[in-house]
């Protein structure tokens, strides 16, 4: 079973890297997941909101993924 939380994107670590903040105060270590590093055509930005997978094994990591975060489509 997936655990997924939301969480706030606090500081931006390397390239795919972020650190984040789950709403219980939990910061945890997000990598975006290969497909999304390929398919994903925009940046994550300090103080979004995201959806993290959390790993099972080690409570701190995570990984984002595109099918559990739904990002509003932009106005034009």
């Amino acid at each position: 079973m997936r655990n997924i939380i939301k969480a706030i994107v606090k500081e931006i670590l390397s390239d795919k890297t972020y650190k984040v903040e789950s709403k219980d105060g939990t910061v945890l270590i997000a990598t975006l997941s290969s497909k999304a590093s390929r398919y994903l055509s925009y940046d994550i930005y300090v103080g979004e909101e995201i959806a993290i997978e959390v790993s099972p094994y080690d409570e701190t990591r995570g990984r984002i993924d595109p099918r559990f975060w739904k990002r509003p489509p932009l106005s034009s």
